[in-house]
């Protein structure tokens, strides 16, 4: 079939199948990463496309192979695997831009009192707590007009000079230690988004507590729920500031990460 399909397009064997392995790499990455995998935002036929013609504009851009792809199923295979490995460990990585945002929405519901309701997170598929949801919606936003998703693009080209095809290493160590920092980041910066709030809640419960002290029969809890909520989004609406300048800084981490990844992922000599 390859054979007929080089012969109409007036193309080797070999070059079909370099550019296939280039298309498994880019439509792995472009499936998984931030804003593209929110569910039923970006139809599927519109992410293969953008995949396929992100794969025409890398493939010219190849280095030399450095090898003859054999005729051979089994090699063909391992490289396939080898492309799909190589987007995940990119993508996954990628998807750390927005896991601080779910970590901080979960603690500023949970301490408002709105965690108990729950709706659907766009992004990881799956039932999420109101502000969380509300936070990476906003923060999605803010990603298109930053301008972050142009870094992927360029990642995706960038990816096949650091790890040409067929030249992957496949030692696990560098990307458990990724997943490990990146995991603890995100739980320090998500503490760090949900800050703010933690903070001015826990001085108004100290407050009424002394209230309830001082007129026993005043009855704080009626009081204290619905002012929670208040000053909570009151709180979080003044920290739209810090928290934008905290999912740069995640941002640049993630940027480290993916390059630490694309080093060490090659095979060197």
């Amino acid at each position: 079939m390859l054979s007929m399909l080089a012969t109409n397009l007036d193309l080797s064997v070999e070059s079909i199948e370099l550019f296939s392995l280039v298309l498994v790499r880019v439509s792995v990455l472009v499936f998984i990463l931030p804003f593209l995998s929110i569910t039923g935002v970006i139809p599927t036929t519109v992410k293969a496309g953008l995949s396929f013609f992100l794969a025409l504009a890398a493939f010219p851009l190849l280095p030399p192979a450095g090898f003859v792809i054999q005729n051979s199923p089994i090699f063909f295979f391992i490289l396939v695997l080898e492309q799909v490995m190589i987007g995940l460990m990119i993508g996954f990585t990628a998807t750390y831009l927005f896991h601080f945002v779910v970590i901080g929405g979960h603690i500023i519901s949970r301490d408002i009192g709105i965690s108990m309701g729950g709706t659907m997170d766009p992004i990881q598929d799956e039932s999420g707590d109101e502000i969380g949801v509300l936070l990476v919606l906003v923060f999605s936003i803010a990603f298109l007009v930053k301008g972050f998703h142009y870094y992927f693009i360029q990642v995706v080209i960038e990816s096949f000079q650091y790890i040409p095809i067929g030249h992957f290493n496949w030692e696990m160590l560098p990307i458990a230690r990724t997943v490990c920092l990146m995991s603890g980041l995100a739980l320090v910066t998500g503490v760090k988004l949900a800050a703010p709030v933690m903070i001015a809640l826990l001085m108004m419960s100290l407050g009424m507590a002394l209230m309830s002290r001082v007129m026993p029969e005043m009855n704080v809890w009626v009081v204290a729920v619905p002012l929670k909520i208040v000053v909570g989004i009151f709180i979080m609406w003044q920290s739209f500031p810090l928290m934008s300048m905290l999912f740069d800084s995640n941002f640049r981490q993630v940027q480290e990460a993916i390059a630490y990844l694309l080093k060490s992922g090659a095979v060197h000599g």
